[in-house]
């Protein structure tokens, strides 16, 4: 049995918080675009799903990390806009 060598509560804290510096970042950078809090589930989810086709492209094309990185983001930023409503109804 492999024993880890860090606390996995480390590794998701640790990743998790740089991975929101990624969706930051992207976010700030497309500010110009608008809000999305406007915008219906249908249209957000269209837009999630045209992210994952680029985010097949580039892995499959074998891109460099930086760039399915950043594709990641946005496919994380459009499920989190799908999902938050939910954080509002709380």
């Amino acid at each position: 049995m492999h024993t880890p060598t860090r606390n996995q509560g480390d590794i998701i804290n640790q990743t998790t918080e740089w991975f929101a510096v990624e969706m930051r970042s992207t976010l700030f950078d497309n500010l110009h675009k608008g809000g999305w809090h406007e915008c219906k589930d249908s249209y957000l989810l269209k837009r999630l799903e045209d992210e994952v086709k680029e985010l097949k492209t580039l892995i499959k094309n074998d891109a460099p990390r930086e760039l399915i990185l950043r594709e990641c983001a946005d496919v994380a930023n459009f499920a989190m806009m799908i999902g938050d409503p939910g954080r509002r109804i709380s």
